[in-house]
């Protein structure tokens, strides 16, 4: 009878033994599934950004040369009509103003693109984070419990 039990003891033990490894088997896979979609979403979100600011980059450059081109067709409509002075002055000052505002609203997009990768790889990473501390691994069955176990059967035995 005696025996009976301590076999009991040993198998109770090997079967929680094996739960806990498949336990944190399951929860090291989780934690390393978590790593490569926090890499992959962050290889997106970059190239997302790059695309996005290169965009709102060209959208300057085109608005620079038409303001540039608005300029120049300016003065030299002025200069055939043979106008100078501060009339033609204002006319020019008003394109440069509308020229950098435009450019100051691609500037704001393009501030606007940064904060937004920011806050996606923070995002991702929190979400990493939490997916990672969710899946730590669980503790088996304690071998000096089994021993107390046992000694407690072949005690009362």
């Amino acid at each position: 009878m005696t025996a009976l039990a301590i076999a009991s003891s040993v198998a109770d033990f090997a079967g929680k033994a094996a739960q806990a490894s498949a336990e944190n088997d399951a929860r090291a896979a989780n934690r390393a599934y978590a790593r490569e979609d926090y890499n992959r979403q962050l290889v997106e979100e970059q190239r997302n950004f790059v695309a996005e600011s290169r965009a709102t980059q060209q959208k300057s450059f085109d608005e620079e040369l038409k303001t540039r081109a608005a300029i120049g067709k300016s003065r030299a409509e002025a200069a055939t009509q043979g106008a100078a002075g501060v009339s033609v002055n204002g006319v020019l000052n008003e394109l440069i103003g509308i020229g950098a505002r435009t450019q100051g609203r691609l500037d704001d997009e393009q501030n606007l693109h940064a904060i937004n990768y920011r806050n996606k790889v923070d995002s991702a990473y929190t979400t990493a984070r939490s997916r990672i501390n969710g899946n730590q691994p669980v503790s088996g069955p304690n071998p000096i419990g089994l021993a107390i176990n046992i000694g407690s059967r072949i005690y009362e035995g």
